[in-house]
């Protein structure tokens, strides 16, 4: 009730003889400005009510539907490198890690995509697109904080865990184009290894790791984000993760990676999830519907919020078991046949790529599971 009221009220009470005109004019006269401020402090507080009534409907109308399931969750501990497969997984602001239970509660836990591999001479980060043998080396954890690299033909490589002190040596590497990121180094040991693996000499590769606790964040505002954000603006720094490329979470649908391999010629052989190096697999939706998905639950905590599309390069076209290049460009070149953006800028910034796949964010994190439920948000009318 407004103070307006309020006087008329109390002074009727105390002199029920006043006449209501003249206790208006009364009030008109004396309460003039207060009653511009209560108007205004009406106004706004019936906009707040209307606004929060509408949030709350809004609310109340929008429920988790189940569309699918969770059938493949994997990392790539060492970026291009081999993937390895999980059960269940943590999804973090970083992306996916391992998950602590009572047989690793003080073990070393992998992350997606937290180990890099460098040229020391130039500090810029080795690709399977110049040097596909990265993609046969895996990064697995031994026992405790020791660490192990393997590779086909090669004398496999311990050493312990990355140090996460004041006094460990870091440096800053080109993760891409204008975007230098700082790291920590892993020591002589697996940076010699290295060499002999992708150089064949004892040097010039160093191996390095992504530690949120003791290095500054990635960021990349003012080069491919810039970039990508002038069409995509849902794309940000925040969403990056460790040493992903737009995003922290890749996805694809089951039923699209079929449909891909029901196109390829008689005389290819399918193509897997690897070759797509993606983190989530889901099935039980119809192909290529994941590009409409805007926001999913994984289970019951974890939700994940769309970023944009993604595009594909040369990279699917590497044999992830064996590091040899497809000779006819297989799947790229059928996913060019019918997987093409239709806006010029899209194909001008992504250099003519085809789509298969979708980045996401981190919205809640959670622990997810094989075989968990797929949720999307369904809007009653």
């Amino acid at each position: 009730m407004t103070a307006p009221v309020l006087n008329v009220l109390i002074w009727k009470i105390y002199d029920p003889t006043l006449n209501l005109n003249t206790v208006l004019k009364q009030m008109y006269r004396i309460n003039l400005m207060n009653s511009v401020n209560v108007f205004a402090a009406v106004s706004l507080s019936l906009t707040g009510s209307i606004i929060a009534y509408c949030y709350v409907q809004r609310r109340r109308k929008a429920t988790w539907k189940a569309v699918g399931r969770l059938d493949e969750i994997t990392i790539y501990p060492l970026k291009a490198g081999r993937a390895v497969s999980l059960e269940k997984a943590e999804c973090t602001e970083f992306g996916l890690r391992e998950v602590y239970d009572d047989d690793n509660a003080n073990r070393f836990l992998l992350r997606d995509r937290y180990f890099i591999v460098y040229e020391e001479e130039t500090k810029n980060r080795f690709s399977c697109k110049i040097n596909p043998i990265i993609t046969k080396i895996c990064l697995n954890v031994k026992q405790g904080n020791v660490l192990r690299l393997t590779c086909p033909d090669f004398t496999d490589c311990e050493f312990k865990s990355p140090s996460t002190t004041s006094n460990a040596v870091k440096s800053r590497v080109y993760i891409y184009i204008n975007n230098e990121s700082e790291t920590v180094d892993c020591g002589d040991v697996p940076a010699k290894w290295l060499s002999q693996v992708i150089l064949k000499k004892d040097s010039g590769v160093r191996l390095v790791y992504y530690d949120e606790q003791s290095i500054e964040r990635r960021h990349d505002d003012r080069g491919m984000v810039a970039m990508y954000k002038s069409i995509f603006p849902k794309i940000k720094s925040d969403n990056l993760g460790a040493y992903a490329f737009l995003s922290s979470f890749l996805l694809i649908n089951q039923a699209s990676l079929d449909d891909l391999n029901s196109r390829l010629p008689p005389d290819e052989q399918p193509v897997k999830s690897t070759n797509f190096r993606t983190n989530l697999v889901i099935s039980g939706i119809d192909p290529y519907e994941e590009d409409e998905l805007r926001g999913i639950r994984i289970g019951n905590d974890a939700i994940l919020k769309y970023i944009k599309f993604c595009t594909r390069c040369v990279v699917t076209t590497l044999n992830p078991d064996t590091g040899v290049f497809n000779p006819k460009c297989e799947p790229l070149e059928t996913l060019r046949s019918y997987r093409m953006p239709v806006d010029d800028k899209i194909n001008k910034l992504e250099n003519w790529s085809p789509i298969f796949g979708v980045y996401f964010g981190l919205q809640r994190p959670g622990i997810i599971r094989k075989g968990d439920i797929v949720y999307v948000k369904e809007k009653h009318k």
